[in-house]
C-alpha cells in the first residue's frame, strides 16, 4: 500500500475515533459498560485465592469499582428510558447481568469467609 493511502487511511481512522469519542452516552452504551464492568469484577474475583493474589487484584478491583461509580453517574445524567426501552434493555442484558451478579456474589461470599482475604479487600467499595 503506498504511503499516501496509509496516511489517508490513518486520517480517516483518527477522525472516526475522535467523532466516536464525542458521542453522548445512551442507555445502551451505559448498560453495556455497566454489564461488562460487572463481568470483569466477577472474573477478577475468581483469581483471588490467597493474600498475594488478593493484594495483586486489589488495584484493579478499585479501578473497576470507580468505573462502576462513573458509569452510574453517567446513567444518572440520561433521561429515564421509556418503558419500551427498559424492556428492550432487560431482554438484551438480563442473562448477562444475572450471570455476572451471581458470580460476583458467590465470589464475594467465598472471599468473605476467609479472614485473610477479607482483611485485604475490606476497604474496597465492592457490592455496596
Amino acid at each position: 500500500m503506498p504511503i499516501r493511502q496509509l496516511v489517508i487511511a490513518f486520517a480517516v481512522l483518527s477522525l472516526a475515533l475522535v467523532v466516536g469519542c464525542d458521542r453522548a452516552p445512551t442507555h445502551e452504551s451505559v448498560m453495556e459498560q455497566q454489564v461488562t464492568t460487572m463481568e470483569d469484577v466477577a472474573k477478577l474475583l475468581t483469581t483471588v485465592t490467597d493474600e498475594a493474589s488478593a493484594n495483586s487484584a486489589k488495584p484493579k478491583l478499585k479501578e473497576l469499582s470507580e468505573k462502576l461509580k462513573a458509569v452510574k453517574a453517567e446513567a444518572d445524567k440520561i433521561a429515564k428510558p421509556t418503558k419500551e426501552k427498559e424492556d428492550e434493555l432487560r431482554k438484551k442484558y438480563e442473562e448477562r447481568i444475572t450471570k455476572a451478579m451471581s458470580a460476583w456474589l458467590m465470589e464475594m461470599g467465598r472471599i468473605g469467609r476467609d479472614p485473610k482475604l477479607r482483611s485485604v479487600l475490606s476497604d474496597l467499595d465492592l457490592g455496596k
